[in-house]
């Protein structure tokens, strides 16, 4: 009966119209891009894997981009003028917001970032991000930032819940075609669940970043993790290592998006790439000094090393793509690993307690104090 009543809501149109894209406000009035520099841009870090020239074209006096289905174009001139140097960030009076990855709370086990081993646990990535976050609030006002956080507890920012994704959710399914009917229903609930707490939660975000707060910068935190090897019988995994992600690594696919095009576009055009890449890798730098992790590797073809780092990688996310500033998202260490496994249970506290026959300071403090120095680092040139 559910997945009736669905269908019927779905087939009348239920399902929200896509807001029209601001193709027009594209400009590189703000950048020193010629043709070699935008191409270099799209081959090294937007869109290494290829796919982007059937829909762009590198022209002497701009660029020209397939704007919409109906193969219509928009032309966006290069900048005429003196060349620019790297922008200069300072902190005092910099406006920084702080992005604590997923939800936590009761929230945790529905988003997938809370686990537990042997009746141990659990660990939740969302409060050990937002008590990152407080503790990097307070450091970085007391050197003259103005620091603001996308959630100040473990509540979604989104006013949408689960159940509001769930024709949505049935029309996605329908469309695809390949869920049986035994798993139509389950298979419904978890696609809504994604749909709520992935992507309507990271889209109220990006409203309140680009509409309310309009930072010089974004910093997303969160904790990696790596899948159970045997889900049924999840062990602690023995690798532990970190990476740092910018925006860039659009696939061919997700270049068919109009959506993906334009912010592609939008945050080239604004030459967010020349903070964004240097202060990933100076953060990357200090991390490995304080912390001694491991490069992470991607396996797959859905991101690029930038650079030659071994740290810091171009990967197509959502909120590195929608939130309309440089952002550099955090991904350090593995949280079910045996090296951060007790560390985290700890969760934050002040001073040091013993883990793993080591005095350590809590993983948020740790966290807070490489981010902030790495920041530092870079508006000093150091």
């Amino acid at each position: 009966m559910l997945i009736i009543a669905l269908f019927a809501f779905y087939v009348r149109g239920a399902v929200a119209e896509e807001v029209a894209l601001p193709w027009d406000e594209l400009s590189f009035e703000s950048s020193d891009l010629a043709a070699p520099a935008f191409k270099q841009l799209m081959q090294e870090v937007y869109a290494p894997f290829g796919g982007w020239e059937s829909f762009i074209e590198v022209e002497r006096e701009g660029v020209r981009i397939v704007k919409g289905e109906d193969g219509k174009t928009i032309f966006v001139p290069f900048s005429v003028g003196p060349t620019k140097s790297r922008p200069v960030l300072e902190l005092d009076g910099m406006r920084i917001v702080l992005d604590p990855g997923h939800i936590g709370g009761e929230w945790a086990e529905l988003e997938e970032r809370s686990f537990s081993i042997e009746g141990r646990g659990p660990v939740k990535e969302g409060e050990l991000v937002l008590a990152t976050a407080l503790r990097m609030k307070s450091r970085l006002e007391s050197l003259g930032a103005d620091v603001f956080l996308t959630r100040e507890n473990s509540k979604p920012v989104t006013s949408s819940r689960l159940d509001d994704f769930l024709v949505e959710a049935t029309g996605i399914l329908i469309e695809r075609d390949d869920v049986s009917v035994a798993d139509f229903e389950e298979e419904s609930l978890a696609l809504a669940a994604r749909l709520f707490y992935r992507t309507a939660e990271i889209k109220a975000r990006a409203d309140l970043v680009n509409n309310e707060i309009k930072p010089d910068l974004a910093i997303a935190l969160h904790i990696n993790a790596v899948s159970w090897e045997d889900p049924d019988n999840p062990a602690l995994s023995d690798v532990d290592n970190g990476h740092i992600l910018v925006n860039g690594g659009y696939l061919p696919s997700e270049l068919d998006e109009l959506d993906h095009r334009f912010y592609l576009l939008n945050r080239l055009s604004k030459g967010y790439h020349d903070v964004e890449i240097p202060l990933a890798e100076t953060i990357a730098e200090v991390m490995v000094e304080y912390t001694g992790l491991e490069p992470y590797k991607y396996g797959g073809n859905n991101a690029k090393l930038v650079q030659g780092s071994e740290y810091v990688w171009a990967r197509n996310l959502l909120a590195n793509r929608l939130f309309d500033c440089p952002v550099v998202f955090m991904e350090p260490w593995i949280a079910n690993s045996k090296q951060v496994f007790e560390w985290a249970l700890l969760g934050d506290y002040d001073g040091t307690k013993l883990v793993n026959g080591v005095e350590k300071e809590s993983l948020p403090v740790s966290y807070s104090n490489f981010v902030v120095e790495g920041l530092v680092r870079y508006c000093e040139g150091r």
